[in-house]
């Protein structure tokens, strides 16, 4: 949903879940890939795909 462009908020009410959750998830998976921000994480979307 990052890579496609969702808000937090957005994200929010499609899942129903609270705003924290989605910040806490966002953060991990930043860590984990070692991005820092929306656009690295296209990047890296992107080159999985092909």
């Amino acid at each position: 949903m990052l890579v496609k462009g969702y808000g937090n908020l957005e994200i929010t009410n499609m899942l129903n879940i609270q705003p924290g959750t989605v910040s806490t998830y966002k953060k991990r998976i930043f860590t984990k890939l070692k991005v820092e921000n929306i656009p690295d994480l296209v990047k890296i979307h992107l080159e999985f795909k092909s």
